[in-house]
């Protein structure tokens, strides 16, 4: 458990270097550790989901101590969020579709499909045409 902790967070010291890089600045692997690991107990303590906002600033105070200028901090951070926590929820979301149902469900028609509303009869599609709309659910005959 230990082990992977650690290696975990040198995992997001390995992300928060190249975002630095980015922009033209390098530092020690050990520093990059220890700020993301600064960061996210200061963010853990703010009642924000995900510590937007707090754990930014926290990026932006802690690469200014470490003597990056204030616009390639502020930089650094913003990407840093962008591809540790804003970016993986879209492609996570594209893997959920790949998933195999839970339990050998079956899908079945949303609400909004059979009403007429959903994209498919927008777009005069059929519904087996759009998976959007498609949700997973539980049919009697399938518990047993």
């Amino acid at each position: 458990m230990l082990v992977g902790n650690l290696g975990a967070q040198v995992i997001q010291g390995l992300v928060l270097g190249p975002c630095l890089h980015a922009f033209g600045k390098d530092e020690h692997l050990s520093q990059m550790v220890l700020i993301n690991r600064l960061v996210m107990l200061f963010a853990g303590l703010m009642p924000v989901h995900g510590g937007v906002g707090v754990a930014e600033a926290g990026y932006v105070a802690y690469l200014q101590t470490i003597g990056i200028p204030s616009a390639v901090a502020m930089s650094t951070a913003l990407l840093y969020r962008l591809v540790t926590l804003y970016l993986p929820p879209i492609w996570g979301s594209f893997a959920m579709g790949w998933l195999p149902p839970p339990g050998g469900t079956r899908p079945v028609q949303s609400a909004a499909v059979r009403a007429g509303r959903g994209c498919c009869a927008t777009r005069k599609q059929g519904a087996a045409k759009c998976g959007v709309f498609l949700t997973w659910s539980i049919q009697p005959n399938d518990v047993g």
